[in-house]
């Protein structure tokens, strides 16, 4: 978006002074959308010295106009304010003046934090103190405004991005702003959806300021947000000859004693995606209960080592099996015995087909990340947690949480491979550098199981025909929104992940009638 805005101002000669005023006003119509009429409200409008304080200054305007009681704190002394926010500021004063002695406008420039006791509580605080530019620790006077905005009890509207928050990785170094609203400009930033960014940012809505899309659009194009209508676009589409040996053949590898759940829901998923067949291998002790559990999955046996995992033998049942699938499933519930790692190893080596790895299929190569470079490039797609990520690639956790998108794009291309990073939000990195974060779901889908329902709808929508990147994010989204249709069913805290299965119909025709998610 700092791209967008100078290539606006650069190229197609439009002021700043132009998109702050659109970003103030804008800010306001999104009050009213969100909240009804805002006159006879109060509002506390908190301004840095940047231009976030301009737009936080042209709102503030806006809103007096409309018969709102406004009070405007600078966190800057007057003489500090950069030009634009110093003329927004000058504007405002004027509108007060003019007002007469009845008006309801006032402008204060903060000195000590205990000013603000004295302060009425207000109905609304509009947070224009810090914006995307913002990256370091707040201190002093701003860090305690931010304390005061987070204990006033007020409906808090965060321009552009909440105060204190790295628009870019959404790490939170200190003090932030927590709100309720935040009217993001033109796109929304990354920072509000990963990291700790979600937690800040409340419901985030991106307005347009004036900015051309076309110029959005090609500064944005190695990242994207999932949304229905592109996934309902990319969906595969059934022909009316269609058999069920020609609308995807998935081979699901998984489960172990004690495992046999996952490869159960995998299994079941893949089924639950439109693929036409699907065939799941697992040691043989597990063949009755998964033989009964499972109609309409047929369910292969394999030769098992004394722990009940996969042992070397079961290759000559795998072998069998590998030219038959278009894709093959590998990891659910498969444990990390040398034997069983050893099969995962030849079956990288020696299948034709599209190799999807989760869980331990992709434990099986840490310490050994470049065994996967034997796979071509764009017949690979890995599903790893933030845990799995680490073994695989050696990072910490904590670097991965902190650096989600570049760690998740760098490693994409290194291995020629999709990976789907799991986690709030998910991320999807393609070997092109395209990434693809996703924003349905909720902490209710943190339950055993739910990922190898996402593993198995992922496999089920690739086997069908459509391309790695796009089968990724699409079933990202609608697993994430089959969740949030369970959560709504049945509450966070009861979610299993049977019940994400259940509700995988409901998602695909909400995505086909192109419904958009509910608000959060």
């Amino acid at each position: 978006m700092r791209k967008c805005e100078r290539a606006a101002t650069r190229d197609l000669g439009i002021p700043v002074s132009l998109l702050m005023e659109h970003a103030g006003f804008a800010v306001v119509r999104a009050m009213e959308r969100r909240y009804g009429t805002i006159r006879g409200k109060s509002v506390i409008v908190v301004c840095g010295k940047g231009n976030n304080g301009g737009d936080g200054l042209v709102a503030a305007r806006g809103l007096l106009s409309l018969g709102a009681r406004v009070i405007v704190l600078l966190c800057a002394p007057f003489s500090e304010l950069r030009p634009l926010p110093k003329m927004q500021a000058m504007r405002f004063r004027r509108l007060v003046d003019a007002s007469g002695p009845g008006s309801t406008g006032s402008i204060l420039e903060l000195s000590s934090t205990r000013n603000l006791s004295v302060l009425p509580k207000p109905d609304f605080i509009i947070d224009a103190l810090f914006g995307t530019g913002f990256s370091a620790k707040p201190r002093g006077l701003p860090a305690r405004a931010i304390k005061w905005m987070n204990t006033t009890g007020a409906t808090t509207i965060a321009v552009d991005v909440p105060s204190g928050l790295d628009a870019d990785s959404g790490e939170a170094r200190g003090d932030v702003v927590q709100a309720e609203h935040t009217v993001t400009f033109q796109a929304i930033k990354p920072g509000l959806l990963i990291c700790e960014g979600r937690t800040y940012a409340g419901y985030i809505e991106a307005v347009d300021i004036g900015i051309a899309e076309p110029l959005v659009r090609h500064y944005a194009r190695t990242i994207r947000l999932a949304d229905s209508t592109g996934v309902c676009d990319s969906l595969p589409k059934r022909s009316r000859t269609a058999h069920k040996h020609s609308v995807g053949k998935v081979l699901m590898i998984a489960g172990s004693v004690g495992f046999a759940g996952a490869a159960a829901m995998a299994a079941q998923a893949a089924m639950r995606s439109g693929a036409g067949s699907v065939i799941l291998i697992s040691p043989k002790s597990l063949y009755t209960v998964l033989s009964r559990k499972l109609t309409e999955v047929m369910v292969v046996p394999a030769d098992e080592t004394n722990l009940g995992t996969l042992s070397d033998t079961s290759w000559n049942v795998i072998e069998r099996h590998l030219e038959w699938a278009d894709v093959v499933g590998v990891g659910p519930g498969l444990s990390r015995n040398n034997q069983t790692v050893g099969i995962i190893h030849s079956i990288i080596r020696r299948t034709p087909s599209k190799l999807l790895l989760d869980a331990d299929g992709i434990n099986a190569f840490s310490g050994s990340m470049d065994l996967l470079r034997l796979r071509k490039r764009g017949d690979l797609i890995l599903t790893p947690h933030v845990g799995e990520f680490a073994r695989l690639t050696g990072e910490t956790a904590g670097a991965i949480e902190r650096n989600r998108l570049v760690l998740a794009r760098a490693h994409a291309k290194r291995l020629r491979a999709v990976i789907v990073l799991k986690g709030a939000p998910t991320v999807s990195a393609a070997p092109s550098g395209m990434l693809t974060l996703n924003d349905t779901g909720n902490p209710g889908m943190a339950t055993a199981g739910a990922g190898d329902i996402l593993t198995g709808l992922l496999a089920g929508l690739w086997a069908q025909g459509m391309g790695a990147e796009d089968a990724a994010s699409a079933s990202v989204y609608l697993h994430g929104l089959a969740g949030d249709f369970a959560r709504d069913r049945l509450g966070e805290r009861s979610l299993l992940a049977l019940d994400i299965l259940e509700e995988l119909p409901a998602a695909f025709l909400a995505v086909g009638r192109g419904e958009q998610p509910h608000d959060q």
